[in-house]
């Protein structure tokens, strides 16, 4: 009885793995490859605002923040010469302000990730 138990569990946790592949092909922080930029697109919008990215990097007046064009993600062959933009800060209070400052969904038309990396501590 135990074994047909761990079979099922198995079973389930092919099935989860298998949509979850299939779900996020071609998409890169969920969002599909279309609606992504080339690098270059994203790399001349943030040149443009950088009033904006120097508000934003203002957050915190100890280099914590930082904006990049970021194409890592999409160098894994799932949206090749695209990007968004990572913004990096470390307390979350700052997360809350750089929200503010967008405004937006996106960072002038490009889709932009915040992620907290909790540094500095204390």
């Amino acid at each position: 009885m135990k074994g047909k138990y761990i079979l099922i569990g198995m079973i389930i946790a092919v099935l989860l793995l298998t949509v979850f592949v299939i779900r996020t092909k071609g998409f890169v922080g969920g969002i599909p490859c279309s609606k992504l930029p080339t690098v270059a697109e994203a790399e001349r919008i943030v040149k443009e605002h950088r009033d904006i990215v120097d508000k934003i990097k203002g957050v915190r007046d100890n280099d914590s923040i930082d904006v990049i064009v970021d194409s890592c993600a999409c160098k894994k062959k799932k949206c090749p010469g695209k990007a968004d933009i990572l913004i990096i800060y470390s307390l979350k209070e700052d997360g809350l302000k750089i929200k503010q400052i967008i405004n937006s969904g996106t960072f002038f038309g490009i889709p932009y990730r915040l992620r907290n990396y909790g540094f500095p501590f204390g």
